[in-house]
């Protein structure tokens, strides 16, 4: 006795998926920049133009190969969390977006760490701004001001933390 043949399709014309054309990327709208050009483009504004670019992008790949940090992309936004312990984490951003953007990204982001199963986010920036962007998300924002060293330089700081 003779198993059966799989079906095999033999030309093009057999597959249907192929009279579609070129599949889209799914997900991406045209000006949906991908994470590491976000980076790569947000670095020297945050940083200042002397930034190292390179050297940034490789100790954030670094971190994420180690399992010490994950990248969340929302539109044009990238957010680095470090994980800190516990259910809190530390968020950073990296943005392309124009301010108006920003505060449906903390609220889409803050949703996403929820279900990631954290329950507290800390965030520094030494603007007092962020704090304005972070109620407009309605998040219950607690804002304290410090001084951080960064380099050989100590600068004021401003410390954002808020509940899921």
């Amino acid at each position: 006795m003779v198993a059966p043949a799989e079906p095999v399709l033999k030309t093009k014309m057999e597959d249907m998926g192929s009279l579609r054309g070129p599949r889209k990327p799914a997900g991406k709208s045209s000006g949906q920049l991908n994470s590491f050009e976000i980076l790569k483009r947000a670095i020297p504004k945050e940083a200042g133009p002397s930034a190292d670019v390179n050297k940034t992008l490789n100790q954030i790949s670094s971190l994420v190969g180690l399992k010490m940090a994950q990248l969340i992309q929302i539109g044009n936004t990238v957010f680095i969390i470090f994980p800190k312990g516990g259910k809190t984490v530390e968020l950073h951003i990296a943005t392309v977006e124009p301010v108006s953007e920003l505060s449906k990204r903390f609220s889409a982001v803050s949703k996403t760490l929820k279900q990631m199963g954290f329950n507290q986010v800390s965030a520094y920036a030494p603007s007092p701004a962020w704090g304005k962007i972070l109620q407009q998300a309605k998040l219950p924002v607690k804002i304290s001001k410090g001084n951080q060293k960064i380099g050989n330089k100590t600068q004021e700081m401003y410390q954002y933390m808020w509940s899921l």
